[in-house]
């Protein structure tokens, strides 16, 4: 039903943001998520998260292992040399640059202060060799 101005311009906006989701979507992986409003409110929670991303600055190489797993592309974890505190609002929390990290300990998942997951070097090793 085109009869209306209103039904046409909202079915131009709904394929231009259709056609921008989906060709966005081709070269960069979550190309959605800077820009959803859940990202927003996820912030507020991570703020008061029973679970935390941390980094022990003295064992971290800065080889970039971590920036390269992260489905969001987060910088900051590879880049902080000073905070021991790494949860940043974007994270999600899927916890893959721990997986993907190949120094111990360097990156760790804690629950209310436990260390629950921690980077080692036998688990990217092992990693590397399922890949080769």
């Amino acid at each position: 039903n085109f009869k209306s101005v209103t039904t046409i311009i909202m079915s131009i906006l709904g394929l231009i943001f259709s056609v921008t989701f989906i060709v966005g979507a081709f070269p960069k992986r979550r190309f959605w998520c800077p820009y959803c409003p859940m990202g927003l409110l996820l912030s507020w929670y991570r703020r008061i998260s029973f679970i935390k991303l941390k980094k022990d600055c003295q064992k971290c190489t800065m080889c970039e292992a971590c920036y390269n797993a992260c489905p969001v592309e987060i910088e900051q974890v590879f880049k902080e040399r000073e905070n021991e505190d790494v949860t940043f609002s974007d994270c999600t929390l899927c916890l893959r640059c721990i997986e993907y990290c190949p120094e111990d300990g360097a990156l760790r998942a804690t629950f209310l202060g436990k260390t629950i997951y921690r980077s080692t070097s036998e688990g990217f090793f092992s990693r590397q060799h399922i890949i080769n």
